[in-house]
């Protein structure tokens, strides 16, 4: 992705309509605007409508969310009359994020993509295309509304629902036919149930620190005989992650530094005990990793009234206020 370059920049923005190459804001400009002073350059791009564009390089030791959050606010204080997106980049890290906004009362709703140059996923690239596309739509009102809806992944929300769905019910198709269809797909939902739980881990890194643990483990276990389920994850999830640290035998400790989870997740259910010679074959495992797991991204942070970065999809809030994914699996943590 070449876009944490000026020149990626600019393509970028010429592909979303802004055909004139931008301008570049002076110091003196922006600090008439208030803009952050982690700004290292701000330069705006426009159309002969209402739609503006500002891209901003961000400091490497600063919170691009904070970041865009500040910028967004003083843009609709300063020039509220326009449809602003956001387009900031980390240069050295290679982080990307685009932004636009709703408002509301006193209060702004960000929609963010955010992404780096080493982890661009499928989810993402598709959440370019489809903004690209929507500079086909007549009007800026209805062209910023369908931006609004791309960054707040409502879309990708659905397909990736859908494709779980799929490669869940393939995992239960795979398991033998003398297990009884509803006990296949209560085995099959529990185990991605799991995987999907793990994978928000994954994104804090704790998962012995490595934030491919899951997909890693598929592929070496792959190249080494297979039988995933067997080798890998009964003694991830039955023998490691519920089993404290200190109590864990060697094939446990091999697993690295990874948490001990109560809550009874991961325990085995008695329609597993029933079926336990019983396991899933490593196609359609794969077909998990490779339809859903890799493919969306996943995060450890819950929309919140004012921020929408733009995960695979938005996890179920608890009660009436938002709560973190971490929050809402809390009591499966013993941190």
């Amino acid at each position: 992705m070449g876009t944490s370059s000026e020149a990626g920049i600019k393509r970028l923005l010429a592909l979303l309509g802004f055909a004139e190459p931008p301008l570049e804001l002076d110091a003196m400009s922006q600090r008439r605007l208030g803009l952050p002073d982690s700004l290292l350059t701000a330069r705006v791009a426009t159309t002969p409508g209402s739609l503006r564009a500002l891209s901003v390089d961000i400091a490497e030791d600063a919170s691009v969310q904070e970041c865009v959050e500040s910028t967004a606010r003083r843009l609709s204080i300063c020039a509220p009359q326009s449809l602003w997106l956001i387009v900031a980049v980390q240069r050295v890290s290679g982080t990307l994020a685009i932004a636009a906004w709703r408002t509301g009362g006193p209060t702004l709703h960000m929609c963010a993509m955010v992404t780096a140059r080493a982890a661009v996923l499928d989810s993402d690239a598709e959440t370019l295309c489809s903004l690209v596309a929507a500079t086909a739509l007549s009007g800026d009102v209805m062209r910023y509304l369908r931006w609004l809806d791309v960054l707040g992944r409502d879309a990708v929300t659905r397909r990736f629902f859908l494709a779980l769905a799929a490669a869940t019910e393939k995992m239960a198709r795979s398991l033998p036919d003398n297990v009884p269809v509803n006990d296949r797909r209560e085995m099959a939902l529990l185990t991605t149930s799991r995987l999907i739980f793990l994978s928000f881990l994954e994104t804090k890194g704790w998962l012995n620190g490595d934030f491919g643990f899951l997909a890693n483990g598929f592929a070496e276990c792959a190249a080494t005989g297979g039988g995933y389920q067997r080798r890998v994850l009964e003694p991830l999830f039955f023998g490691t992650l519920n089993t404290r640290v200190g109590e864990r035998a060697a094939r446990a400790r091999a697993f690295g530094r990874v948490p001990f989870l109560n809550g009874g997740l991961f325990t085995r259910t008695p329609v597993e005990r029933i079926h336990r010679p019983s396991r899933f074959t490593d196609e359609a495992i794969g077909a998990l990793f490779g339809d859903v797991m890799v493919r969306y991204r996943f995060t450890a942070r819950e929309d919140t009234a004012s921020w929408s970065q733009a995960p695979l999809a938005r996890i179920p809030r608890v009660g009436r206020r938002p709560r973190s994914t971490l929050k809402c699996w809390g009591k499966y943590l013993n941190r």
